[in-house]
C-alpha cells in the first residue's frame, strides 16, 4: 500500500513535469520554483513554531464579555413590547414558538419575533442582509448580541481548546486556501480572527522575552492596480506620496487636493468615503446597486460616482475591458507572478440546448423530424432561433418563461448567464488579490530563507490575509526591523512605484 502511493505520487510528479515544460506554462513553473515549492518549508516551520497563548488575557476578555452578553439581552428586551408577547402565548398556550425566556441565538424564535411585530415585510429568512434591510431597533440589538455570541463562543471559549502541551496554538495552514491563492488556515481557522475587534487579537502574545513583529504591505492591492493597470493619476498619486482616495476625488470633483481630505471637513470626509468605496468597487467589480447599499444612496448617484472615477482614472475602465477580452477568449486570468485563475464558465455559449425524449408527450409525432438533424442535434438555425428569443427576455421572470416554453416543445435549456456574469466579475479581483497573494508568499519565502534573520532568532509564526506575524528575541528587535523589511521590499521592485511595509513592534498582538 506504500509503495504504490509513493509510485503514484512519482507518475503524477512526471505528468505534471511535462505540462511545466509547456511554453505557455513557463510563468507557471516559475512561480512554482520561486514561490510556492521554497515556500512549503516555511508553512511546515510556522506550524510547528505554533504561537503563544494567553489564558490570564484570555479570562479578562471572558469576563468582559460575559457582562456585555447580559447587557445585550437586556437591550433587545428593551426593544420589544411584551404584552404583545404574552399576547401571543396565551393564544398558543399548546403550539407557542416563543421560550421563556426568548432564545435569540434562535433562528426560529427570531422569525417569529419578526412576524409577530410585523417587520419581516415580504421577505423570510433572519440573515444580516434581511436585518439590516429592517433596520429598527430590534434588529440593531441583534446584530450586536450576535456579534458578541460569535465572539464568546468561537474566540474566548473556543480558542483556549486549541492550546497544546507547549502552551502554544499550531494551526494548520493550506497555500492553497483560496482560488486567488491565498491562504487559509484551520484546527484552528485564525483567518478569521477580527481585526475591528482588536481586543480578541491581544490573546496572542510573544515568547517570554521576546516582541512580536507584524508587517504588511501599504495600500497594497490599491498599488497593484495603479501598476497593472498603468492609471496615470494612480501611479502620480503613489510617486508623490498623496492620499490617493484624496487625490482621485480631487480630479473626479474638480476640487483642491486639500479640499479632499477628510480632516479638511465633514464634507470632504464622506467624498473620500465614497470614491474609495467607488475605487474598491472596481477593483471588486461591484455594479452600481452594491455600490448604492454600501454608500446608502440611490443607484443614479451611484453612478455618477464610478463615472467620476473613470473620468479620474480613465486607464481604469479600458483596464477592466481589457482583463474582459482577454478572459472571454483564454478562460483564465494571470496574476504578475503567473499564478492563473481559470474562470472556464466564460467560454461556454450564454445558452446551452439539448433535445429530451418527447414520446410521452400527446402531441408527439414521431415522423416530424424538422427540428432534428443526424444523430439528434439541434440545428444551427433553431439555435439562432432560440438565442435571440432568450436575449429578447428582459428579466430572470421573462427569461424563465421562455425557457419552459422552450421545454414544453422538447427542447431543455442550460442557462450559464448568471454563472458567467459572476465569474466575469471575479476576473479583475483575482489578477490583483491573487498577485497581492504572491507577493505575500514571496515575502515569507524571503524572510524564512534569510541567515541573518535566522541567526538573529527571528522565527514566523503566523500570516493572517495581508499580515505576517513573526517574533523575535527583545534585544534583537531593532537588528530585525530593516532586514524584515528588505525581505517584503526587494521583490517588488520590478514594478515603477515604490511599495511600503507596516512594521509593528507588540507585546501582544493588535
Amino acid at each position: 500500500y506504500a509503495a504504490h502511493d509513493t509510485l503514484m505520487t512519482y507518475e503524477l510528479y512526471k505528468i505534471q513535469l511535462k505540462i511545466f515544460e509547456k511554453e505557455n506554462f513557463k510563468n507557471i513553473k516559475r512561480l512554482y520554483d520561486i514561490i510556492e515549492l521554497p515556500l512549503v518549508k516555511a508553512v511546515a516551520n510556522m506550524e510547528l513554531q505554533g504561537i503563544m497563548f494567553s489564558l490570564d488575557n484570555q479570562k479578562e476578555l471572558l469576563k468582559k464579555y460575559e457582562k456585555l452578553l447580559i447587557d445585550s439581552e437586556l437591550k433587545l428586551n428593551s426593544t420589544l413590547d411584551f404584552n404583545v408577547i404574552d399576547d401571543y402565548r396565551k393564544k398558543n398556550i399548546n403550539k407557542c414558538k416563543l421560550s421563556n425566556p426568548i432564545n435569540y441565538k434562535s433562528p426560529a424564535q427570531i422569525q417569529v419575533l419578526l412576524d409577530l411585530f410585523n417587520w419581516s415585510k415580504d421577505e423570510k429568512g433572519t440573515g444580516e442582509a434581511i436585518l439590516n434591510k429592517i433596520n429598527n431597533d430590534f434588529t440593531k440589538a441583534l446584530l450586536d448580541y450576535r456579534e458578541v455570541v460569535k465572539l464568546l463562543d468561537t474566540y474566548i471559549n473556543g480558542l483556549p481548546k486549541a492550546i497544546k502541551k507547549d502552551g502554544r496554538i499550531h494551526c494548520s495552514f493550506n497555500q492553497f486556501g483560496a482560488r486567488t491563492g491565498r491562504f487559509s488556515s484551520s484546527e484552528p481557522n485564525l483567518q478569521n480572527i477580527p481585526s475591528r475587534k482588536s481586543e480578541i487579537r491581544s490573546m496572542f502574545i510573544p515568547t517570554r522575552g521576546y516582541k512580536l513583529i507584524s508587517c504588511d504591505y501599504s495600500k497594497q492591492e490599491l498599488a497593484i492596480l495603479a501598476c497593472l493597470s498603468q492609471d496615470e493619476a494612480l501611479l502620480q498619486a503613489f510617486r508623490e506620496g498623496k492620499d490617493v482616495y484624496s487625490f482621485i476625488a480631487s480630479i473626479g470633483e474638480e476640487l483642491e487636493y486639500e479640499q479632499c481630505l477628510e480632516s479638511y471637513s465633514s464634507e470632504a470626509k464622506q467624498i473620500r468615503h465614497n470614491y474609495k468605496q467607488g475605487v474598491l468597487g472596481v477593483m471588486y467589480s461591484e455594479g452600481t446597486t452594491g455600490l448604492a447599499e454600501q454608500l446608502g444612496i440611490d443607484e443614479k448617484k451611484a453612478k455618477k460616482v464610478y463615472d467620476s472615477i473613470y473620468f479620474a482614472c480613465p486607464r481604469l475602465k479600458s483596464y477592466t475591458e481589457e482583463v474582459e477580452v482577454i478572459v472571454r477568449s483564454m478562460g483564465y486570468v494571470e496574476t504578475f507572478y503567473g499564478r492563473r485563475r481559470r474562470l472556464p464558465s466564460l467560454l461556454l455559449p450564454d445558452y446551452e440546448y439539448t433535445l429530451k425524449d418527447l414520446s410521452y408527450m400527446e402531441s408527439f409525432d414521431p415522423f416530424d423530424l424538422s427540428v432534428i438533424e443526424e444523430e439528434g442535434s439541434i440545428p444551427s438555425y433553431k439555435i439562432e432561433q432560440y438565442n435571440s428569443m432568450l436575449k429578447k427576455c428582459y428579466g430572470f421572470k421573462k427569461r424563465q418563461e421562455c425557457i419552459k416554453q422552450l421545454e414544453s416543445e422538447g427542447v431543455l435549456v442550460k442557462d450559464n448567464t448568471k454563472i458567467k456574469i459572476d465569474d466575469l466579475r471575479k476576473a479583475v479581483n483575482s489578477i490583483i488579490q491573487g498577485t497581492a497573494a504572491d507577493m505575500m508568499k514571496y515575502g515569507i519565502v524571503n524572510i524564512f530563507n534569510c541567515k541573518e534573520l535566522d541567526e538573529l532568532g527571528f522565527r514566523l509564526l503566523l500570516t493572517i490575509h495581508d499580515e505576517i506575524i513573526g517574533e523575535c528575541p527583545e534585544e534583537n528587535v531593532e537588528k530585525v526591523l530593516p532586514l524584515v523589511e528588505e525581505c517584503m521590499l526587494k521583490h517588488t521592485r520590478v514594478f515603477e512605484i515604490p511599495f511600503k511595509v507596516d512594521i509593528s513592534i507588540m507585546d501582544f498582538w493588535k
